[in-house]
C-alpha cells in the first residue's frame, strides 16, 4: 500500500524536533521485593516524535500555501488513521559503516544475524546506532535505491528489494557466506501514524502582508505538540 508522504515544503519549529525511542517492557516486583523483574517484549524500539509548527503564512482556502499542505497530509491521514512517510532532517541517511543487513530468512540456524550462512538469501535492512555496535534499529522504508556492499565492495544486481526493506537475494546470482561481510547505505524515511485525531494546538494568530501583493493580507498560523510516533509494518 501507498502512503503519503509529509510535504518537504512544511518545516517544523528547530531544534525543537522532541525524539525518543520507545520500548515495551513488562515489569513485576517479585513476592520476595527483591529487585524488580523485567520482560522486554521487543528487541527493536519504534520512535515518539512531539514537533511544533512556528509561525506559518497562509490560509486553509490558499491551496498553495503552506499552511494548506500541512493541514492537507493530515487530512489525507484522516488524523490517525492512515499512516504517512516524513523525513527527519537530522536522521535520514545510513552510511556503509551503519547500514548492517539481518537474517530473516524463514527457518534461518541463526535467525536475525548479521552473517551469512551459505543457504539464506532473505535479509531485512537495518542499522547500528552508537559505538558499541549492538543498538540495531530496524529500515524498512528505504528512500530511493540503497547501495549494498559485499566486503565493502558494491553489489550490481543480483538481488530485489521489498516494499518493507528486505533484500532478497537471487540463489543463482550469489548467495551470502558466514565469511562475507553486508553492509549497505542510503536514505530512509520514517513510517507514522499521529497520535491523535485533532489538532487542539493549530490556531491563527494574526495577519501578516502577502510578499508578492502587500496590501492582501495573509493569515498567520501555529501550531504546538504536533505528535506521531513510528511504526512498523
Amino acid at each position: 500500500m501507498g502512503y503519503p508522504v509529509f510535504p518537504s515544503q512544511v518545516q517544523f519549529a528547530r531544534p525543537a524536533w522532541h525524539k525518543t525511542t520507545h520500548w515495551n517492557t513488562i515489569t513485576q516486583k517479585p513476592a520476595a521485593v527483591r529487585g524488580i523483574v523485567t520482560a522486554s517484549l521487543v528487541p527493536y524500539p519504534t520512535w515518539d516524535f512531539i514537533v511544533s509548527l512556528p509561525w506559518t503564512r497562509g490560509d486553509i482556502n490558499q491551496s498553495a500555501s503552506v499552511l494548506a499542505a500541512f493541514v492537507d497530509i493530515y487530512g489525507q491521514c484522516l488524523g490517525s488513521g492512515v499512516f504517512f512517510y516524513i523525513t527527519d532532517p537530522s536522521d535520514y541517511a545510513v552510511s556503509a559503516a551503519q547500514g548492517v543487513l539481518l537474517n530473516v530468512t524463514p527457518g534461518a540456524a541463526e535467525p536475525t544475524s548479521q552473517f551469512g550462512d551459505g543457504v539464506s538469501t532473505q535479509f531485512q535492512l537495518a542499522r547500528t546506532i552508537g559505538p558499541s555496535g549492538n543498538f540495531i534499529d530496524i529500515i524498512q522504508n528505504v528512500n530511493g535505491s540503497p547501495t549494498l556492499y559485499v566486503n565493502g565492495s558494491p553489489m550490481y544486481g543480483g538481488y530485489s528489494i521489498s516494499q518493507y526493506g528486505v533484500i532478497t537475494f537471487n540463489p543463482s546470482v550469489y548467495v551470502p557466506s558466514a565469511e562475507d561481510e553486508l553492509t549497505w547505505s542510503g536514505n530512509f524515511y520514517f513510517l507514522c501514524q499521529f497520535s491523535e485525531d485533532t489538532l487542539a494546538g493549530l490556531a491563527r494568530v494574526g495577519v501578516i502582508p502577502n510578499v508578492i501583493t502587500p496590501e492582501v493580507l495573509d493569515g498567520l498560523w501555529e501550531c504546538g505538540d504536533i505528535k506521531f510516533s513510528s511504526i512498523f509494518v
